[in-house]
């Protein structure tokens, strides 16, 4: 949340008022450097998280890209259930 935090906030720097402009420019781009692509272990966690669940990443998404909020979405999708199928194989070898 904190990240998605800083992003708008850094998006919304940017269109307020030109005499930040300038600075607002150079911490997005340190910003986008570090974080253009988020963690899928950052975005799983806020998954598990009872507080945020998928609605909460949903809405994420949509505020700072509504246009791959989907594709963002069903990826993250895709990384939990692989990560329960080694979870799944790694109890059976257990046994």
């Amino acid at each position: 949340m904190q990240v998605w935090h800083i992003e708008m906030w850094l998006k919304a720097m940017k269109n307020l008022m030109m005499k930040f402009c300038i600075m607002v420019v150079g911490m997005q781009e340190k910003f986008d450097k570090y974080w253009s692509e988020y963690s899928d272990i950052i975005v799983i966690a806020a998954v598990f998280d009872p507080r945020l669940k998928f609605s909460m990443l949903q809405y994420c998404f949509d505020t700072l890209d509504a246009s791959i909020s989907k594709f963002k979405i069903e990826h993250v999708r895709k990384k939990l259930k692989k990560l329960f199928e080694v979870y799944k194989e790694s109890k059976g070898n257990c046994n």
